[in-house]
């Protein structure tokens, strides 16, 4: 036993196995004694790790952050309402603070979300970092305000910041950004009634109400943007007209020619067509005895419509990649729907059994679908539901964002124009004039045009006399 107590550790392993008398095989002691960690246990005793390794190991490995200061709690009230700088946070940084349990189970959650929603692997990561951003900064415990979602992404490449509110807003935890209660043309509209002259400010104010169907008499109210239109027309006439009267009763039919002389071509049609709203409204709400604009008119200089070249449409529609960009070149190259009718479109106004659309513009009308449109939307739907199973969007067409956009809002129009500009610059009002032309040249009959695109009289004329000049000529005298 002496002797064995000078050896190595491997030495008196093999004198326990073999006994004192079997011939010892020399073993390297030390930090080099049974390096092998697969040997564990097999000589009889579990070797120590490398305790130089250890430490290296435990001070390379990261340190665990802190947990938040700035965790938002349950009823607590802001002192200051002021958007957070989220500037300096970084969505792939690792000096994240670490995670309370509530915040760990809702990223826990994040994965079967994306699995219902079929997310790809890249998706689900972009909102994973941005999920965790925000709950190791926030927590969990109270809702996020989607401000603070907008803000950690707006700097971003990624687009994953709706997806991440719409996740939020599943679970209850997501403040939604407030609807605004005035709209951005109504905003301008009011902003350009306050600059009016002193004078004129409490006449353009009337006006403006008129507009929107507030006057004497009741009629359909106009969007805030032609209000908006409107208005800006005629900001330089009245600002020209600030020292020489005050007050619009005293403006003279002279006055008006002299402002429709100082512009020419659309601007002078613009102007005209603004003066005579004006002043219309004016003698209707009993503010002035006569109108100035009567009997005022200026040669129009509309440009008749033009048809696209021939074989253009099908090599259009050839060229498509995919179902959403066909659907859209359908319904306006052979239904004549305006890209605004389009984008609002939604699911239950497609009666696909019946073959047949309800079209809710300024006009209610069906519009009954051939064999193309029947196949394209066919091909849409079956997409639409394989891309985006669980969307609680209603509209028709879908695009990434808008899917999983919790507000439910339709595809922009800067999307549908891009989707036609991608087919060789095509623009979606050539479409819809190439087909109502079309109609124009094979009917010649203004009242079918009116009741197949909802147009009104004047729009359908002109679409006659540019498809039958003479026959045109004839309906009008």
């Amino acid at each position: 036993m002496p002797v064995q107590q000078g050896l190595c550790r491997g030495c008196r392993v093999h004198i326990h196995h073999h006994g004192p008398d079997a011939p010892i095989q020399l073993w390297f002691g030390g930090v080099l004694a049974l390096g092998v960690g697969g040997a564990s246990r097999a000589l009889g005793y579990t070797p120590q790790g490398r305790p130089g390794r250890r430490r290296a190991q435990q001070a390379a490995r990261p340190k665990p952050q802190p947990v938040s200061e700035h965790l938002a709690f349950p009823g607590q009230l802001p002192l200051f309402d002021v958007e957070r700088d989220w500037s300096r946070i970084s969505i792939d940084g690792h000096e994240l603070p670490s995670l309370t349990p509530q915040a760990a189970s809702v990223l826990e959650q994040l994965t079967q979300y994306a699995r219902r929603h079929s997310w790809n692997e890249s998706t689900k990561k972009q909102v994973g970092r941005t999920l965790r951003a925000l709950v190791s900064w926030l927590g969990a415990a109270a809702p996020i305000d989607e401000r603070d979602v907008g803000a950690l992404t707006r700097d971003t490449s990624c687009s994953c910041g709706p997806r991440t509110a719409a996740f939020l807003d599943s679970c209850g935890l997501l403040v939604p950004l407030p609807a605004p209660a005035v709209g951005q043309h109504e905003t301008a509209v009011r902003r350009l009634v306050t600059e009016a002259p002193d004078d004129f400010r409490g006449d353009v104010d009337r006006w403006v109400a008129v507009l929107r169907g507030e006057g004497r008499l009741e009629h359909r109210a106009l969007d805030w943007s032609t209000i908006r239109k409107y208005v800006g027309y005629l900001t330089p006439v009245l600002t020209r007209w600030t020292g020489e009267y005050t007050s619009l009763r005293e403006v003279t039919k002279a006055a008006i020619t002299t402002a429709l002389k100082d512009v020419t071509g659309t601007t002078a049609q613009d102007r005209h067509v603004a003066l005579r709203s004006l002043f219309g409204a004016l003698l209707q709400e009993r503010l002035i005895f006569r109108d100035p604009t009567r009997g005022i008119s200026i040669p129009g200089h509309q440009r008749p419509p033009a048809s696209l070249p021939t074989g253009l449409l099908s090599r259009i529609f050839e060229h498509a990649e995919n179902h959403l960009t066909r659907v859209i070149i359908v319904l306006i190259a052979v239904h004549a729907m305006t890209p605004t009718t389009v984008r609002q479109l939604q699911l239950a106004q497609v009666d696909m059994a019946n073959a047949r659309i309800d079209v809710r513009s300024a006009t209610r009308r069906y519009l009954f679908m051939d064999e193309l449109t029947h196949r394209v939307l066919s091909d849409w739907l079956r997409e639409r539901h394989e891309r985006w199973p669980r969307t609680q969007n209603p509209h028709l067409l879908l695009s990434q964002r808008t899917a999983a956009d919790y507000r439910k809002p339709p595809i922009t129009e800067a999307h549908l124009h891009r989707l036609l500009q991608q087919l060789g610059g095509i623009h979606a009002t050539q479409l819809r004039v190439d087909r109502i032309l079309d109609e124009a040249h094979e009917s010649g009959d203004p009242v079918q045009i009116m009741r197949l695109f909802g147009l009104s009289s004047t729009t359908a004329m002109n679409y006659v006399t540019t498809a039958h000049p003479a026959e045109g000529a004839n309906i009008r005298r």
